[in-house]
């Protein structure tokens, strides 16, 4: 319980799709190709802005490692 406290009580950090494209070393049409195709990071929808949380960014990242192929 106080680990969900504590995780509420820090700031998210959002970023525009430029800014997180280059976090990912992406370009922005790719976020914006992942995004129509339903893969990718997920995003945060303000209205009609669409931002993306440095955590997600982070766990997608970690959700896409791979083992190398032996």
């Amino acid at each position: 319980m106080i680990d969900a406290l504590v995780a509420e009580a820090r700031p998210t950090t959002l970023l525009s799709t430029e800014d997180a494209a280059k976090r990912l070393s992406v370009s922005a049409a790719c976020l914006i190709a992942w995004r129509s195709k339903g893969v990718g990071p997920q995003i945060v929808r303000l209205g009609r802005l669409v931002r993306y949380d440095v955590a997600d960014l982070d766990a997608f990242v970690r959700s896409s490692r791979k083992a190398p192929a032996a």
